[in-house]
């Protein structure tokens, strides 16, 4: 345990600000002579030295390596330790790759924890492909974060699902390995063949389900109107015809009936007439026809 983890919150951000303000551009702090160390809190100036020794000591034991993704770090345990470091680097998640679960340090600085189980021979179930969507999802909602183990690969391990995930699974297992390389996430050792085969996993899984996200859906069914019975039908004629509605249907047919109206009429009055005198005639009275 060293000074900073017990240090008040408020003093240990004014230290941390005062040395990310000091970096240059790539993240190096000035030489131990720099009057920069001088402007440190602290009563007196020995006490403001011996704070620069401590600071300098403590962050070169627990360094973050910036990784290929933004927002992600890689370390070992020394690094999850090192509330300093943690702090400076403003760092909100911590992912261990561990053959058990991890104590959260420093959950009291709102730091969140998970926790990669590898330890197949324990817990079969605990598979590390079972595990990589999860934990990707954990390290997209807590960046900055750090992913830390005492194996010098398995950081790299997690890197690589992650790449993995943010492709939908079109990156080869071999190029995420790669980055991770390049950017000195897996600076030592190699990531181990049954490692390679959970990542191939993985990789396969999102590929199903970006195809899946892609799938056309199915055309919806068409509309049906709806059904009415001819009781109900007569029911509601009723109704209009109380209320003195004329439907569309009954407009049209009194139109049709009154356009016909004229020429029959016309027929049936003259039928009369003809018949009437007939009927004269035969009585003997006169009739005559306008």
């Amino acid at each position: 345990m060293s000074d900073f983890d017990w240090m008040p919150r408020e003093q240990l951000a004014e230290i941390t600000t005062k040395l990310r303000g000091a970096t240059d551009a790539k993240g190096k702090f000035p030489p131990a002579d720099s009057p920069f160390w001088g402007t440190l809190p602290g009563d007196d100036e020995e006490e403001r030295e011996e704070m620069a020794s401590d600071i300098q000591m403590e962050l070169e034991g627990a360094r973050l390596c910036a990784s290929c993704e933004p927002g992600l770090f890689t370390g070992d345990l020394a690094c999850a330790e090192s509330r300093l470091s943690l702090v400076l680097h403003q760092v909100k998640g911590i992912v261990y790759v561990a053959s058990h679960e991890m104590e959260p340090l420093w959950s009291a600085d709102g730091i969140k924890y998970h926790t990669v189980v590898v330890s197949p021979a324990i817990e079969p179930s605990k598979t590390l492909a079972a595990q990589l969507s999860a934990t990707c999802s954990f390290l997209r909602h807590n960046r900055p974060a750090l992913i830390c183990s005492s194996s010098p690969s398995l950081p790299s391990v997690v890197l690589s699902a992650v790449l993995l995930s943010v492709s939908q699974g079109q990156l080869t297992v071999e190029s995420v390995i790669e980055q991770c390389r390049e950017c000195g996430a897996l600076s030592e050792g190699e990531v181990g063949h049954e490692e390679v085969k959970e990542l191939r996993n993985f990789a396969a899984t999102l590929k199903q389900r970006a195809l899946l996200s892609l799938a056309v859906p199915a055309p919806s069914s068409p509309l049906v109107p709806p059904l009415t019975s001819p009781t109900s039908q007569g029911i509601k004629r009723t109704r209009d015809e109380a209320a003195g509605v004329v439907s569309p249907a009954a407009k049209t047919a009194q139109s049709a009936q009154s356009a016909g109206a004229g020429p029959a009429s016309k027929g049936s009055a003259v039928t009369m007439s003809r018949l009437s005198a007939r009927e004269a005639r035969a009585s003997g009275d006169s009739f005559s026809l306008a």
